[in-house]
């Protein structure tokens, strides 16, 4: 999926709760850390998820507008950043909070992979 979102020209980076060490070094280890135009953990701003800086600050880092930017996530905390940035988002049901984060109903739930390329190209 990565690898598809490339193609199609889209930029992709990882924010994360999680210490940025222990982000990088997940990534490298998966072979995926170059995918990543930036690689921003909890550590790595002034504040963390639910607060938007990090998404903003990825804007910047991009030129891309938050209105532009599809943030996907699988915790309300993700959910909740993406709105306070004016972002896009887009639910995963795999990993973290899956139950929670379908309780806070976002209008974007996928249950694979794959069903990312869809919402992305309907953004363009």
């Amino acid at each position: 999926m990565l690898a598809a979102l490339a193609t199609r020209g889209v930029q992709q980076a990882v924010l994360s709760n999680k210490p940025e060490g222990m982000s990088r070094t997940i990534l490298e280890g998966l072979g995926l850390a170059s995918r990543f135009i930036a690689i921003l953990g909890g550590d790595s701003l002034s504040s963390r998820k639910p607060d938007p800086v990090g998404v903003m600050h990825l804007c910047r880092l991009t030129g891309i507008a938050p209105e532009r930017v599809l943030v996907v996530g699988d915790s309300p905390v993700d959910l909740y950043a993406a709105a306070a940035a004016g972002a896009g988002f887009c639910g995963v049901t795999w990993g973290f909070a899956a139950a929670a984060l379908r309780e806070a109903a976002p209008a974007a739930l996928i249950d694979h992979p794959s069903q990312l390329l869809s919402l992305v190209e309907g953004m363009t």
